[in-house]
């Protein structure tokens, strides 16, 4: 009896024994097989055996292969208190039950910003660094992980304060990087994406993205006004502690007319060019609320689209042109479940088939476009090198090409933009206005000796023109006799040029209204504009009496500018020439340069009380033969802008030369002079360069910062915004 009660206790002991090794085996096996899912392993064979099966010779020649490239090294060094913070904050949630056994993405957490360097190119700088991405591709990796970057220096060859670190999978390889460059040839606000071998704490380094974030710089290397980034829900750009109540009004009524008005405040054709570029993806992702993003435009009155988190999802068959359109018209109904915000924009290609044409001719134009890039050695490099180091990438992007061919295939002729022949309107006689002018593709023609009169409106014209041409001995006179209201002209995307001569402008001021705020009186943005034998006097209102934006050409001849409120004349990403011209009583700067090349010949400038010249930005301004007196300043070259003087008088200004940086994204300025400048008065800060001849002058006295003087402090003036 008692030696049967042994063995049966002994085979219960051993039963338990064997359940307790499958439980823990069968624990095992679902934790493993959770993590190979979760952490990618799965989905990375999967692709590899994709890849394989797709384009056997590319892959087995791209992973029997070491793939050495030639971009830069960059090295992050995070000190090990720091690591271990952004490491534990990423355990917490790779292993937490909501992501390990749900898949739920990574919304909300603790925003752990860690001190940290980069050192790049030779150089050091200091940084603050934050995990970044929702998605577990961004954080799976035991090390490299995504992030987000914020410099206290600027480092010159990213071109952003602020920008992410990113494995090029978490933007699809070279998706991301590919939309952005057609988006760059459509003269739509651009991201960069450039590649560097990012070594994280001296571990292996590896093939990285550096991505371009929402911010001024992006904006202003775009050579646009620095304006919102913003989604139908949020602000990205700037930051919602540096606006002010004004400004966070104006965004949402900016957001509730995108919503319920698109059509008014778009700029249809860049939303094509987007909308377009979704269906050669086919894929719907990047118009999710919380992806798609936004850019107003602050001179246009116009929002742009941006693009980022496209891949080519699923791969087109097209029969013929008829099927085309057809397709077309069910990928943007299926657009609209993704974003209740578009249904206004959608419907309107929907129902006109004349704006589906206008799709259909887009997604031909940008097939052609992606055929070209890839023709690109530059481009071609960037996928050979991705694909060298990821192999598995060639079946994900297979698609960008089978796509792009399935439409080149069907031998639809590219539609060419038919040419708009404008109309025009012509003021025959005195004329005062009783409500805003607004024309489109209509040129506006003053007849000779007419006199208008805005009367508190304002005129403004789109792919048109204004023509002002008086005969000698008489003027045309445009001014607003309306006190209670400003009056102001704006001229946009002028498809010929705008000609002013023997006209005298007064009375003018900035537009504001809603959201849309302008500094100038007249505005010119990518315009051609000749101004000759005209007055320019006592505006009331504005930062500037004349704003060029973005013009290729401005010429002024004979044009004199007197008693103006603040800046004569704002130059922004534009080239021009200002001749025999005369600047007096003029509030603040009489030339401000931003970005733009600039002569100035045999003007004179009298009574300026900031800056006669000021060039900035990466500005180029050569002035010869002028006179500058009784002035507060007369040459300023900050910021990589280069000013050129010679054969200029100069009498009894306060400053005579000073040149800084002010910007932390630009260097010092340089002035090339022909006179020995250390007998007028200057002043100029370390690292700043001046030539006599093309000889450079080192026994100058410099000082630390420039910037504590200027701007009313000692010399210069507050600027004026209104």
């Amino acid at each position: 009896m008692i030696s049967l009660k042994k063995d049966s206790d002994n085979s219960s002991l051993e039963k338990k024994f064997f359940l307790v090794i499958y439980a823990v085996m069968f624990i095992s096996g679902i934790y493993s097989g959770m993590y190979c899912y979760r952490f990618g392993i799965l989905t990375d064979i999967k692709h590899h055996i994709q890849a394989a099966n797709y384009a056997p010779k590319s892959y087995l020649k791209h992973l029997t292969t070491e793939a050495p490239n030639d971009y830069p090294l960059m090295k992050m060094d995070v000190n090990f208190k720091n690591y271990i913070k952004l490491s534990n904050q990423r355990s917490r949630f790779v292993y937490s039950w909501d992501h390990f056994f749900r898949g739920k993405q990574w919304k909300e957490r603790e925003n752990i910003r860690v001190n940290s360097e980069i050192r790049y190119k030779n150089e050091k700088f200091k940084i603050k660094a934050k995990l970044f991405g929702k998605n577990n591709d961004h954080f799976r990796h035991p090390y490299k992980w995504s992030f987000r970057v914020k410099t206290k220096e600027y480092i010159p060859e990213i071109n952003n304060s602020r920008f992410n670190l990113l494995q090029p999978n978490t933007r699809q390889y070279i998706t991301d990087a590919l939309c952005n460059r057609i988006f760059e040839k459509h003269q739509i606000l651009s991201l960069n994406y450039s590649l560097v071998n990012l070594e994280i704490n001296k571990r292996p380094a590896d093939l990285y993205f550096v991505e371009d974030f929402f911010s001024k710089e992006l904006i202003e290397r775009n050579q646009h006004r620095d304006s919102y980034i913003f989604t139908f829900d949020e602000v990205k750009h700037p930051s919602l502690d540096k606006m002010t109540d004004a400004q966070k009004i104006d965004l949402k009524m900016l957001q509730k007319d995108l919503r319920e008005q698109p059509y008014g405040l778009m700029d249809v054709e860049k939303f094509d060019v987007f909308t377009s570029l979704l269906f050669l993806a086919q894929n719907k992702h990047p118009i999710l609320n919380d992806n798609f993003h936004f850019f107003y435009n602050a001179v246009t009155n116009k929002v742009e689209p941006l693009v980022r988190e496209v891949w080519f999802e699923s791969e087109l068959f097209i029969e013929n042109e008829s099927d085309l359109n057809k397709k077309i018209a069910t990928f943007l109904n299926g657009l609209k479940t993704y974003n209740k915000n578009l249904h206004v924009y959608l419907n309107g290609i929907i129902d006109d088939q004349k704006r589906l044409s206008d799709i259909q001719a887009k997604v031909v134009e940008l097939a052609e476009d992606i055929r070209e890039l890839n023709l690109n050695p530059s481009w071609c490099q960037i996928k050979n090198d991705i694909y060298a180091r990821f192999p598995q990438a060639l079946f994900i992007c297979k698609n960008i090409d089978l796509n792009t061919q399935e439409i080149l295939d069907l031998n639809i002729e590219s539609k060419k933009k038919a040419k708009i022949e404008n109309s025009s309107i012509v003021f025959k006689e005195d004329v005062q206005l009783t409500e805003n002018l607004h024309l489109k593709n209509t040129n506006l023609i003053f007849n000779s000796g007419i006199s208008v009169d805005l009367n508190g409106h304002s005129i403004f014209i789109k792919n048109g023109s204004i023509e002002a041409i008086s005969k000698p001995k008489t003027e045309i006179v445009i001014t607003n006799s309306n006190l209670d209201q400003g009056s102001s002209i704006v001229v946009d995307n002028s498809k010929i040029p705008n000609t002013l001569r023997n006209v005298r402008i007064s009375q003018l001021s900035n537009h504001n209204d809603r959201y849309w705020h302008l500094p100038g009186g007249i505005t010119f943005y990518e315009s051609d504009v000749t101004i000759e034998n005209s007055v320019f006097s006592s505006n009331r209102g504005g930062d500037d009496f004349i704003n060029f934006f973005r013009c290729s050409s401005f010429k002024l001849n004979n044009v004199r500018f007197n008693d103006v409120m603040a800046d004569a004349i704002d130059s922004d990403f534009s080239k021009g020439i200002i001749t025999n011209c005369e600047f007096e009583a003029i509030g603040n700067d009489a030339v401000d340069a931003s970005g733009s090349q600039i002569s100035v010949i045999s003007s004179h400038f009298k009574s300026v009380a900031d800056k006669a010249i000021s060039a900035g930005e990466g500005s180029r301004v050569r002035v010869t033969r002028s006179k500058i007196e009784d002035s507060e300043i007369s040459f300023v070259a900050k910021d990589d802008s280069v000013v050129l003087e010679d054969h200029n008088e100069l009498q009894n200004n306060k400053l005579d030369y000073c040149i800084f940086n002010k910007k932390k994204e630009f260097r010092n300025g340089v002035l090339y002079t022909d006179k020995n400048i250390t007998e007028f008065n200057y002043l100029i800060e370390e690292r700043s360069e001046v030539f006599k001849g093309l000889k450079q002058i080192v026994n100058l006295k410099m000082v630390d910062s420039v910037k504590e003087s200027l701007y009313g402090i000692e010399y210069g003036k507050k600027s004026i915004r209104q």
